[in-house]
Parts: C-alpha cells; structure tokens; sequence
C-alpha cells in the first residue's frame, strides 16, 4: 500500500481522543520545540536538523493543523501538508532529516503526556508520515501545469510589477467574449497557483508573493469598474476570511464577482475577529454569509464560528468556500447551507437559497 492508501484506511478518531490531544496541545508544542533544539545540537548528523528557526517555526503551525487533521479525519490531506512544507524548507536550507525531527518530536510528545489508548491513534498517522518522507517529498516535487500564452504573459506583467498591463491583458480577453468566470479560472487563478508555486521553490522572495496579491486585487477592482451591471439583486451576502487566515485572496475574488453578478457585497479580510463578524453580520444583516476557509489549520474555529451564527441569526443562510471548506464538505454539510466549488454554480446557489421558489 502506498502512504496516501495506509492514510486513508485509519479510522475517525473518538471526540474523546480528539479533546485530549486538543487539552495538551500547548505543552505538546513545547515539548516539541524542545525536543527540535535538543536534536539541533547535532549539527549535520543524520538526526540534526541545521536549520533550526525553520524547525521551529513550521512547528508553531504543526500543532494547529494535527488539531484540524484529527477533528475532520483530513490523514491524506495532512501528508499533502507535510510534503508541501517540506519542499518549502528544504528550498530554504532545511534538509529532509529536518521535517523527520518533527514528526519524531511529535510522536514521543504525544506517547508521554497521553494515555496509550489515546496515543496509539494519534501517532499513526505521523507513523506512516515519518515512515514515507522520500515518497511524499517526490509527490509534492512534480512539475508544474503549463501555462498558457496569455496567462503565461499576465503573470510576468505581475512579476514585472506592471499592474496596468496585468489589468488590460485580463480586460481584452472580457471585451474579445470571455465572460468574467473564464477570465479568473483560466488565467488569474492558474496564474496566482504558479506564483505561489515559485514562492515555494523560493524562486521569488515573500514581497514578489504579497506584490502579485495586490496587483490581482487591483485586477479586479479594475474589472469592476469596466463592467456595467444592468443586474441589482434586493440581496446581501457578508463574504468573510476565517480569523487568522492567510489566503485572503480567494475570498476576496468570489465577493468581487459576487458584486459583478448583482449582489450587494460587504467583504471582512482576516483583520477581522469571530466577534468582529457576528457585529458585522447584525449590522448589515444580510441573506447569506459566506465563510472563506482556505487553510486547513482554520477548520476548528469555522465550526465553532457557524455554530455561533446559527445561535445570532437562525435565518441567515452559510455557505463555505476555499480550498479546506471543500475537502471538509462532508463534515460540514450538517451546519451549513452548501459549499461552493466555483464561482457560476456557487452564485447560482445562492440566489437559489434566497429565491427557492424561483
């Protein structure tokens, strides 16, 4: 069996085992970063990790997503987590022996503050992870799809830091008939996924990264402003970004369109709180809300989130977007009103959720 089909075939974990992991994650994480410094000592040993600030850092992240991992039964997606992460440090100078010092540090963490009857699942997973590095390392290390010309041209603009041309390459394809949906699927998105890919290869720095986010943002607004909306819907949708959430864009680009189609649009990026939402959400009172869930790490505080807007308004609609609302979908379907996997079928199913009988 491979790593992905051992994964798949452990079992859900108990509420019970997933309380007890979630009461000592804040002393797993410092046995764990503990453990790291202990093993930094060795240098280039086959146990040392040299890099350890990265060690340490992807470790602050380790717990949160272990955390949302457990609670939604996400093993496949952890070991895409772990070889994603693993290809970003190592493009940094973090050998692969590295990532194995922080499973090995999790796993012993886990074994001695926990009852074996709660260890043995947890660690299974890291188990096979620890067991499996090479593999999934050169799963994550694939080539990556080929672009395109023009989205090949529009991402170098961004690159260039020619916003303007960035915008007008996207606009000519709008007036020459692609309708707003294929201009962002087929070329701002593929476009935003190969930059954030050569972050990753450390080809680009973080400020290239944040630079093509703002560019994109200008993009849009750019958009906008070019197209004349003979549609106004007597509707409104809130589209909020999780707290703490680090891919705002994603959200950002379906409020855009959401305000395209006809929708009247408040947008909240992740400078906002859970309670900073449910303010938002008696203020302006809309139809539907619209939780962007990107990251995996954020999945906990999104149920716990919708369980609050059900208690604050139980006629608002909610519906979920982003890449980890999607994986979990299943999971969440008993909370909310729908998940939306693209922009066409998630605007329509909005409009269906506030004019069923239509």
């Amino acid at each position: 069996m491979t790593a992905f089909e051992q994964l798949k075939a452990l079992p859900p974990l108990s509420d019970e085992t997933v309380d007890a992991f979630s009461r000592q994650l804040p002393k797993l994480l410092v046995f764990a970063d503990e453990k790291i410094e202990l093993e930094s000592r060795f240098g280039d040993g086959p146990c040392g990790c040299p890099r350890t600030d990265l060690s340490l850092g992807f470790n602050k992240q380790f717990g949160r997503l272990l955390l949302s991992v457990y609670q939604f039964s996400l093993y496949e997606e952890l070991a895409h987590e772990v070889a994603r992460h693993s290809v970003i440090l190592e493009s940094r100078g973090m050998k692969q022996a590295g990532m194995e010092t922080v499973l090995s540090a999790w796993i012993m963490g886990i074994q001695s503050l926990l009852p074996p009857h709660d260890a043995a699942p947890l660690v299974a997973p890291l188990r096979i992870l620890d067991q499996n590095m090479a593999f999934l390392c050169a799963q994550a290390d694939t080539p990556p799809p080929v672009l395109d010309d023009t989205t090949r041209t529009f991402m170098d603009y961004i690159l260039q830091k020619n916003r303007k041309f960035a915008a007008e390459t996207l606009l000519k394809l709008i007036r020459e008939g692609r309708t707003v949906e294929q201009a962002y699927r087929d070329v701002l998105l593929p476009a935003l996924r190969h930059i954030a890919r050569l972050w990753r290869k450390n080809d680009i720095c973080v400020a290239d990264e944040y630079a093509a986010t703002d560019i994109c943002r200008y993009v849009m607004f750019r958009v906008i402003d070019s197209i004349f909306g003979e549609r106004r819907y007597p509707f409104k949708a809130l589209v909020t970004c999780m707290p703490e959430e680090t891919d705002m864009l994603g959200g950002e680009i379906f409020a855009n369109y959401l305000e395209i189609k006809g929708w009247s649009v408040y947008f909240i990026g992740q400078a906002g709180s859970g309670d900073d939402i449910l303010h938002a959400l008696q203020k302006t009172r809309p139809q539907v809300i619209v939780l962007s869930v990107m990251s995996i790490t954020c999945l906990p505080a999104a149920g716990s989130l919708i369980e609050q807007i059900r208690s604050s308004d139980q006629n608002v609609k909610i519906v979920t977007e982003g890449h980890a609302a999607r994986i979990a979908a299943d999971t969440l379907a008993p909370r909310i009103d729908g998940t939306i996997s693209d922009f066409e079928k998630g605007n329509a199913h909005m409009l269906s959720l506030v004019m069923p009988d239509a």
